[in-house]
């Protein structure tokens, strides 16, 4: 084992071994070692911020010891830029895993196995960042070092064959991931025992590649082999027979398969629970997708203790302002609003709110999308002296974020305006039914862009609103002179959530 081996071996000890492996080794001088040990320990004991600081410190103190070129600090920059890439620092990642990359160029050559890791991981941070062309030609390159040292049937090859299928069909190009996906899974099944895991991994992907090609009785067949690899006996449940059982399940509900699709969600919640335990995250995943099937089936008694569990556990492990649980609030509130259960909906969205203003701010665009939900829970239930309040905050947040004339505006103000028109409040209507009109007016001139169509169905229930009510048949008049005749049917309008 070579000097610069040993060093990366330390290194990945370093990083990844649960007891704490010291860096004073001899390898480094005192400081660069107590440096990589105060990285390892901000690590463990999860302080981001500080790990995130100390590595930066750890390759000033190398680079200064070793060189700007020396092959042990591309080792160094390869270990510590996945945190940079994990933490949504895609540049600053990207920027280390070039210089790695051009570091051992220079070292090694460039076609030498020392290359794979950086170019696999900036082939997985541009993918990450949903840039696949950019990913490609490092995963083309990072395949062809892999195919130059190993046989064509090497299982060493199924994981940058399966990285670069997997780029080609973020770019819709199938047939080259098809392709690829077989090859894959070809290699395994000759490469391995039949009943191997690896190769449902590989029948997997295939499968999800024919799934989004709608190409349901392949995808299906092969989700079936995946399944029956995973249920021989001898071998233990895992998460991966709980996320095959999940996809076929969703390839199910696609096909409105309800039954069969229940099937597999509740196969994959209980081998979760097994596996994970009641309060991980892949429990709750699971919840949620059970929900979400029974809802689209007007199920909403069999969703609501699901939904009710998903809040739970993350309630029990998260910040109570944190935006994942704020989404188990929202999920249940809409289920309540689809039901009319309009009472039970209100705290619900209240906390919404008092979520996002905790988070966001008072005067987010987020803000007044749930002040606009709660509003509608009022107006659902003829309260229009509390929705009142909540529409004008909406309406004073959209002023200050958009131009005047915007649509968003527009239909901020003709909200206000019918509540105030309920209330009997009409002066006040009419000044905003005005400004709304105008807006629409100068959004319907031939150079400006033609309101949306739903902006239009809002307009014409204005005019007719007011123009009947108030018989006021200028605002009428002026309508039809831009627009075709006013549609009875709009009286029945009906407001969706935003959230």
């Amino acid at each position: 084992m070579n000097s610069i081996t040993r060093i990366a071996v330390l290194i990945l000890l370093l990083l990844c071994s649960p007891v704490g492996v010291s860096a004073s080794t001899g390898a480094f001088s005192p400081e660069l070692s107590a440096a990589i040990d105060q990285y390892v320990q901000f690590r463990k004991t999860g302080e981001i911020d500080q790990a995130e600081s100390q590595a930066r410190k750890v390759l000033e103190l190398a680079e200064v010891e070793l060189g700007a070129e020396h092959p042990t600090l591309a080792v160094l920059i390869g270990n510590f830029a996945p945190m940079f890439l994990n933490l949504g620092r895609y540049n600053e990642a990207a920027k280390l895993f070039e210089r790695a990359l051009k570091i051992n160029e220079k070292a090694h050559g460039t076609d030498t196995y020392s290359l794979v890791s950086a170019l696999d991981n900036l082939a997985e941070l541009y993918r990450k960042q949903g840039r696949p062309a950019e990913a490609e030609p490092y995963s083309q390159r990072s395949l062809a070092i892999h195919e130059k040292l190993m046989a064509p049937d090497d299982r060493n090859l199924v994981p940058p064959v399966s990285k670069l299928a997997l780029i080609y069909q973020e770019q819709g190009r199938f047939t080259e991931a098809e392709q690829l996906f077989k090859r894959a899974l070809a290699i395994s099944e000759k490469a391995l025992a039949p009943g191997n895991t690896d190769i449902a991994l590989a029948l997997n992907k295939l499968a999800r590649l024919y799934r989004e090609q709608g190409r349901h009785d392949e995808a299906e067949a092969l989700y079936m082999r995946a399944i029956a690899i995973y249920e021989n006996p001898t071998l233990p449940e895992d998460g991966d027979f709980a996320t095959t059982s999940t996809y076929l399940a969703e390839l199910y509900q696609s096909q409105k398969r309800y039954e069969e699709a229940e099937l597999y969600f509740k196969r994959s919640l209980a081998l979760n629970e097994g596996v994970f335990g009641p309060d991980h995250a892949e429990i709750d995943r699971s919840l949620i997708r059970l929900a979400k099937l029974y809802q689209e089936q007007d199920r909403y008694d069999e969703a609501e203790p699901l939904l009710k569990r998903s809040l739970t556990v993350r309630e029990k492990v998260l910040d109570p302002y944190h935006r994942v649980v704020e989404e188990a609030v929202k999920d249940l509130a809409m289920l309540y609003y689809a039901q009319e259960r309009f009472a039970d909906a209100e705290p619900l969205l209240k906390r919404v709110v008092a979520i996002r203003e905790q988070r966001l701010g008072e005067n987010h665009l987020s803000v007044a999308k749930a002040l606009n939900d709660l509003a509608h829970v009022y107006e659902e239930q003829a309260r229009y002296s509390k929705a009142t309040p909540l529409l004008e905050r909406v309406l004073s947040i959209h002023e200050k974020s958009f131009d005047p004339f915007d649509g968003t505006v527009n239909i901020s103000l003709s909200r206000l305006a019918i509540v105030y028109h309920y209330q009997g409040r009409y002066a006040e209507a009419e000044l905003l039914f005005e400004r709304s009109l105008a807006i629409f007016e100068k959004r319907s001139a031939p150079t400006i862009r033609v309101s949306q169509p739903r902006s239009t169905i809002w307009h014409k229930r204005i005019t007719l609103e007011v123009g009947l009510r108030r018989r006021n048949r200028s605002i009428i008049d002026r309508w039809r002179s831009a627009r075709k005749p006013l549609d009875l049917s709009i009286l029945k309008w009906g407001y969706p959530l935003t959230i």
